[in-house]
């Protein structure tokens, strides 16, 4: 039998919440992470360009 965690949505906006792109870092693993956060999170799609911009470096 399979458990899932019933807090997994909460958790997912979470991470969401604290997820933020480093210069250094790949844009397509963390566009990769962000998108999965997202789903998993259940955030609008809506609110994905906006919140998308939020998490980039100023300088990118």
């Amino acid at each position: 039998m399979i458990y899932d965690d019933v807090n997994k949505d909460q958790k997912a906006m979470s991470r969401f919440r604290k997820l933020q792109m480093k210069i250094s870092d790949n844009f397509q693993k963390f566009l990769s992470e962000f998108t999965y956060l997202a789903q998993e999170a259940e955030v609008p799609k809506r609110s994905w360009k906006e919140e998308l911009y939020q998490k980039l470096p100023p300088s990118l």
